[in-house]
């Protein structure tokens, strides 16, 4: 019992020994150590830390940004590749890339995008495709500055102009592999100008556009005189429900279009980004142009539905002949596999969607993301002496996700086009259309 007792006692000793030890540590820490861990904090939350320093992120694309927060920025691009196969009426005068198989590159984009001083922005963005002799074309290549004039954005540059809810939608995000034979035959695209961006309300739900511009070249030249633009949007979303993922967007576009030659044209492709297009007015005389546009959109769950009616009217040089044409399409899209349709309540358009689970990611991997579309349209652009085409076309299409950054795309795409012309195309055309799409 003896040398158990002094055993139990002598261990009893030690551990009062080693929980003084361990308190007395506590109490007196190495001092050197802990100042200049508290030296790093202090300059961090100072911004003295090597404010010319970098962090880099890769969690949604290439971003950069300075230790100080004055400087951030962006890499990325992105890459679609289409294969077409076409089959309809023959057509004399249309060349083989409208009427034949093939495969191209329908974009392949590189940028540079950032923000400097918190309140300039700029970004620069070139196509490699088709660039011909005077290589790759400008597309958003533009400088902003920020909190200005009823604490909105100043933009100056060559960018879309402000219409047409599918048009402000990037290419990476719409529904379908093209957009509408409406948008095509009506939204003025990229050109150069200078607008301002307002958000209207207090809660953020209304937004102002406007801008004037300049009709240019693909490589953003206008040596004429003439030739300004005047373009107007405002859009707004309401009766929002996050959790149900219900939205309802509403906008208006206007754009009042001087030709710097008199000379003007609508024209459209059918569901394929290359060859000639099948709705073509030709130029025709114009000294003035209005162009309008009305949007609509909802979001319920994984459903979502959208249509626009776009029309110009033309005014001719004295003595010639005003011209109307109109068009509007109507698209409904579902996610068989849950995902809700992102609508951007900042851009007030189509967003990157979310995938649940990414296809073959890991052990775990999912099946991606799968959407199915289906889209009519009509187009009118044959008024008086001007046969340029009136028709319908009907889509379907499928999109499958890999993950919020790669999907693959499937169009079937039925069109009819009559215009009275033995010169332009007549008939029925019916295209099969894939893309295979990356961007970061």
């Amino acid at each position: 019992m003896t040398l158990l007792f002094r055993a139990v006692a002598a261990a009893a000793i030690g551990l009062l020994l080693l929980s003084q030890s361990a308190q007395a540590a506590e109490k007196t820490p190495d001092v050197s150590l802990e100042k200049e861990v508290d030296s790093y904090l202090e300059e961090a939350q100072s911004g003295s830390a090597a404010p010319n320093s970098v962090t880099w992120t890769v969690s949604k694309g290439i971003k950069w940004k300075s230790a100080d927060g004055n400087f951030s920025g962006q890499i990325g691009g992105r890459l679609m590749i289409d294969w077409k196969w076409i089959s309809g009426d023959e057509q004399d005068g249309f060349d083989s890339e409208f009427t034949g198989d093939g495969v191209f590159p329908r974009r392949l984009r590189m940028f540079i995008a950032g923000t400097i001083y918190k309140n300039v922005g700029f970004k620069i963005q070139f196509d490699f495709t088709n660039g011909g002799e005077e290589g790759p074309k400008p597309q958003d290549v533009w400088i902003s500055l920020k909190k200005i004039f009823l604490n909105g954005t100043l933009k100056m540059g060559h960018f879309k102009e402000p219409f047409a809810l599918e048009e402000v939608t990037s290419s990476k995000y719409i529904s379908f592999i093209e957009r509408s034979i409406v948008t095509n035959a009506f939204a003025p695209g990229y050109n150069v100008g200078l607008a301002f961006f307002h958000v209207l309300t207090d809660d953020k739900r209304i937004a102002l556009q406007y801008g004037i511009f300049r009709e240019t070249d693909a490589y953003m030249e206008q040596m004429e005189d003439g030739g300004y633009n005047l373009t107007v949007r405002i859009a707004g979303w309401f009766w929002e429900d996050d959790e149900i993922n219900r939205v309802v967007h509403v906008g208006f576009a206007f754009s009042f279009r001087d030709p710097s030659s008199e000379d003007f044209r609508n024209r459209a492709r059918i569901g394929v980004g290359k060859g000639d297009r099948p709705f073509d007015t030709g130029t025709y005389a114009a000294d003035e142009v209005v162009v309008f546009g009305f949007e609509l959109a909802v979001t319920y769950r994984a459903f979502h539905f959208a249509a626009e009616f776009m029309a110009s009217e033309s005014s001719a040089p004295s003595g010639g002949e005003d011209f109307s044409f109109s068009g509007f399409y109507v698209e409904a899209g579902y996610w068989i596999t849950g995902e809700p349709k992102n609508y951007s309540k900042k851009k007030f358009a189509f967003d990157r969607n979310k995938v649940n689970n990414n296809f073959h990611d890991g052990k775990d991997g999912g099946y991606g993301a799968i959407q199915i579309l289906v889209r009519f349209e009509t187009l009118d652009l044959n008024d008086g002496s001007i046969l340029g085409g009136d028709g319908t076309v009907f889509l379907i299409g499928v999109n499958w996700h890999w993950n919020p950054n790669t999907r693959v795309m499937f169009n079937v795409v039925f069109g009819d086009i009559d215009n009275g012309d033995d010169n332009a195309y007549n008939g029925d055309v019916t295209l099969l259309v894939i893309r295979w799409q990356l961007d970061f």
